[in-house]
């Protein structure tokens, strides 16, 4: 079995349980709030951040990472076009996820590519969230209107991710390297489900507020 495969059955249980959860069936139903939004898409900056400040540092991912795979400032970007004036606060999952990769990073590094092929997969998703979500929140499907972290590279996302396989079975990783990949990523994507799980808990306080 290669390693994308290997990858996506350690993922799909994880990955239909986060589909189920009421703010991913909102993002999917075009009928999540805006506040709701942004509180999201604040969380995934700061996991982004991590990931994306440690990648750059990593020797395991040097020819490898893309510009293209950087999605920080597409979330800024967002965040800006969607009236935020801030961050908000991380939720204590979203720490937890943060503080995963930090670790790994200091010990492990080539564990963070597991955790890069979380966020590459799910911008297959990102092709059809994009129309419901800018229907949510009342914009347009172009850019700088709040929707780029679904946009960006939209048009050429299935061959990307083609090509991001490709890559992913050329690094030249051990046989427990990939073992310890493979446990990465389904720690990463546990991690997002407590993190998407943890939306019900803010769409509760902002309907109390």
């Amino acid at each position: 079995m290669d390693i994308a495969t290997r990858l996506r059955v350690a993922m799909g249980a994880t990955h239909s349980a986060i589909e189920q959860l009421p703010v991913s069936k909102a993002l999917v139903a075009g009928t999540v709030g805006r506040d709701e939004y942004r509180a999201l898409l604040s969380q995934l900056l700061l996991v982004h951040e991590a990931l994306e400040d440690e990648l750059s540092a990593c020797p395991d991912a040097a020819g490898f990472l893309t510009p293209d795979m950087m999605r920080a400032d597409a979330l800024r970007g967002d965040l800006v076009a969607l009236g935020a004036e801030s961050v908000d606060p991380p939720f204590g999952e979203t720490l937890r996820l943060a503080e995963l990769m930090h670790a790994w990073a200091a010990v492990t590094p080539w564990k963070l590519i597991g955790a890069l092929y979380i966020f590459e997969g799910s911008r297959m998703g990102s092709m059809f969230l994009v129309k419901p979500v800018a229907r949510a929140l009342g914009v347009p499907v172009q850019p700088g209107y709040g929707v780029d972290y679904h946009l960006d590279g939209l048009a050429t996302r299935p061959q990307t991710w083609a090509r991001f396989k490709v890559g992913l079975a050329q690094l030249p990783f051990t046989a427990e390297q990939w073992d310890e990949v493979v446990s990465a990523a389904e720690e990463t994507m546990n991690a997002l489900f407590d993190l998407y799980a943890a939306m019900a808990d803010h769409s509760a306080c902002v309907l109390t507020a």
